[in-house]
């Protein structure tokens, strides 16, 4: 008889283990009033609290960089002068992302005033993000550091397209900082380029006079030689002179000649102001908002509600039936005295 008795309270420990549906179906239904009011009211304060938030905008540009097959080449520096350290061989257009971010091209953006429906006159992005550290240099960093946290670097490795896009308060700023970030991007890289070009015009400059010299002197020991020796055809060893000090002079003719083109290319390089980037998208005001994402939020706020508020009822209706069994089995039993 023991052996059934604990055979029957072993079959039915796994039903009392069961989750009994129906039994929450009936809690949940008899506190249905106080779920609601939950739902209702937190739904009420998330649609608020979306009013309370300041509404952002997007925008975005599309450019096309200069696809020219060159490696860093003449260009090489800039990454250097953008404060970008790479190694080995890399394509330019690879390093826009990092120039774009380089304080060399924000800077300027910084400091441009730009119109603002929150402000009556136009204010730089110092003025407008509202920012004022101990120091001047302390403030820039800072807006430095909020504009590449705003700014949102997109290339395709497949086209070459560039997408960058920034969030603002203000539709209209959020365009003209995605423009100004694009004609400072090309002016970058025209000065850059410009100055290059420079350079290596006065360095071919500078040759050009020093293989002028070499070349007169060439010719000058070539002129004296023949005129000291009339009868050259007589003598195998002063033929075989004649022909080094001529062949020195081809020589240095043909690097003259050389140098004089690669000039002329440095100087028209030099003037030429063509841009580097062909820009597709120009960045526009955004017509409606990006965020905040009002119907999302409510969604969510009103899942995070209704579900709690379950969770809620069911946790206290558990909790409260098991408090009272530990109080039962504590409770003291009285003895017939009334004691």
């Amino acid at each position: 008889m023991t052996e059934n008795m604990n055979t029957n309270t072993e079959a039915e420990q796994p039903n009392e283990r069961k989750i009994d549906y129906l039994e929450i179906i009936s809690l949940l239904w008899a506190k249905k009033k106080f779920i609601m009011l939950v739902t209702l009211i937190t739904t009420v304060v998330f649609v608020g609290l979306t009013f309370l938030m300041t509404p952002t905008f997007l925008s975005s540009t599309v450019i096309l960089p200069d696809m020219g097959k060159d490696k860093l080449g003449p260009l090489g520096d800039l990454a250097s002068l953008a404060g970008i350290n790479i190694g080995g061989e890399v394509i330019m257009v690879k390093l826009y992302p990092d120039i774009i971010q380089s304080e060399a091209v924000l800077t300027p953006v910084i400091r441009k005033k730009y119109k603002s429906k929150f402000y009556d006159q136009p204010v730089n992005l110092i003025e407008y993000f509202e920012i004022e550290e101990e120091t001047t240099r302390r403030t820039q960093e800072v807006v430095l550091e909020r504009m590449r946290k705003l700014l949102k670097i997109e290339m395709s490795q497949k086209t070459g397209l560039l997408t960058y896009s920034i969030e603002t308060k203000d539709a209209q700023v959020s365009a003209d900082i995605l423009n100004t970030i694009t004609a400072e991007l090309n002016n970058f890289l025209l000065t850059k380029k410009a100055t290059n070009a420079g350079e290596q015009r006065k360095w071919i400059e500078q040759r050009l006079k020093e293989v002028k010299l070499d070349l007169s002197s060439a010719e000058n020991v070539l002129k004296e030689f023949r005129e000291k020796n009339r009868r050259v055809t007589d003598s195998p060893q002063l033929l075989l002179e004649q022909e080094r000090l001529m062949r020195n002079v081809i020589v240095q003719s043909t690097i003259y000649s050389t140098l004089i083109q690669q000039y002329e290319m440095a100087k028209i390089e030099e003037l030429k102001y063509v841009p580097i980037i062909n820009v597709l998208d120009e960045a526009k005001p955004a017509a409606e908002k990006n965020s905040p994402k009002r119907r999302l939020f409510v969604t969510i706020g009103f899942l995070l509600s209704f579900f709690g508020a379950v969770g809620y009822v069911i946790v206290k209706n558990k909790f409260s039936s098991e408090v009272e069994k530990y109080l039962k089995i504590f409770k003291p039993v009285k003895n017939q005295s009334g004691e």
